[in-house]
């Protein structure tokens, strides 16, 4: 069965996860409440370990007794079960949040990530509108939003800074942007026939509303496909599974493992990838905003040694024996463009390695004009007392 070839008009079950990655605070972290912390299953880990070994550190597994703050960790957030798009009208009831998550990195990079409850039985426009809705959180657009029973309302944006203000650096935060990243669980109903899928793919990855135009061929819309009837398409903003039930096939995995095998074993590699690439981009930054300050050997080094660390410990190019992560890792690191990615870090290194060398060489220089002068002062000044005491 070709993808192209699927009519994907009503979707019956979905899940949107949203994720925002952001830079925190240490000091504020190591002071949350650790009754907080999510304990997890060593099963849920071992099939990442031991090739993430120097990535994970210490995880809060299920058996250790007293619980620390050590990273990387994730944190339950205990905020609002439910927002309310107020003043649209395409959006006519609230959208429960099943659960909000902070993961928390080594090396200052957060991911937040908010599970969405779509409503059942939707149309394909439908659930395009709560994707675009849920996935962008533009300052200028009028996406105002009731919580809970509160009876102001406020802007998405200032709900996702909300339940990360707490954790946030001081500095300013490098990825404030206007879209979020997305995670989409499908379960739809299809019938072999040719019905233009691409109407619902191609709006589904053009993220940022229409700011990003892209074009997509029913002849090229990369995907995996590792289960029956599952199909796993992206691009470096937007993940989506999409669930396909037939009458000639048979649906019990659909019906009852799909969500729970897709967002709690599967999910975890896509943060993976997602650190990768949000990690990179605040180490390039970093390096770049360097540039506009004045040349400080300290802070230059701590850059450096930042990137040399994510190289040797933060690059994998295999995750698990498990097949399917593994082949799933490799489809998000490619639409990431992780490898293009690393090899722009390494370049920013070596101008680094440069920079740092020209600093010691200037600063080398400097202090030996400054030593010849005080030679010289030095000289002069005993030529003067050799006269003198001639006379």
């Amino acid at each position: 069965m070709s993808l192209k070839n699927i009519d994907l008009t009503k979707i019956l079950q979905s899940k949107i996860i949203v994720s925002y990655p952001f830079v925190y605070d240490k000091s504020k972290v190591q002071q949350l409440d650790t009754k907080n912390i999510i304990k997890l299953k060593n099963e849920m880990l071992k099939d990442f370990l031991p090739y993430t070994k120097n990535f994970f550190g210490k995880y809060h597994l299920q058996d250790d007794n007293p619980l620390t703050i050590t990273f990387p960790m994730i944190c339950n957030s205990n905020f609002t079960r439910s927002i309310d798009f107020v003043k649209d009208n395409k959006i006519t009831q609230k959208i429960d949040i099943n659960n909000i998550k902070l993961y928390f990195f080594e090396k200052s990079i957060a991911i937040l990530t908010i599970e969405y409850a779509i409503p059942q039985n939707i149309s394909n426009k439908e659930f395009l509108y709560y994707h675009q809705k849920l996935s962008t959180i533009e300052k200028r657009s009028k996406q105002n939003i009731r919580i809970s029973c509160e009876k102001d309302f406020k802007y998405y944006f200032e709900f996702i800074n909300s339940i990360i203000s707490n954790y946030v650096a001081e500095t300013n935060n490098i990825f404030c942007r206007s879209n979020l990243y997305t995670y989409s669980l499908i379960v739809a109903n299809a019938t072999e026939q040719d019905k233009q899928i691409q109407n619902f793919i191609e709006p589904l990855l053009q993220y940022r509303n229409s700011l990003d135009e892209i074009s997509i061929t029913q002849s090229y819309i990369a995907f995996v496909q590792q289960v029956p009837n599952i199909y796993t398409i992206a691009n470096e903003n937007v993940v989506v599974h999409i669930g396909i039930k037939q009458k000639s096939c048979n649906n019990n995995f659909i019906d009852n493992e799909f969500f729970n095998k897709y967002q709690n074993n599967h999910f975890l590699t896509y943060l993976i990838t997602l650190f990768q690439a949000t990690k990179i981009e605040q180490l390039i930054i970093k390096a770049f905003l360097q540039e506009d300050k004045n040349k400080d050997l300290k802070n230059i080094r701590f850059i450096k040694s930042e990137i040399l660390h994510f190289i040797a410990n933060g690059d994998f190019t295999k995750i698990s024996n498990n097949s399917i992560r593994n082949n799933l890792y490799k489809f998000y690191r490619k639409k990431f463009e992780i490898k293009d990615m690393l090899q722009e870090i390494k370049t920013v290194s070596e101008e680094l390695k440069n920079e740092l060398e020209n600093i010691i060489e200037d600063k080398k220089a400097q202090t030996d004009k400054i030593r010849n002068f005080i030679i010289g002062v030095v000289g002069i000044i005993l030529a003067i007392i050799q006269t003198y005491q001639a006379f």
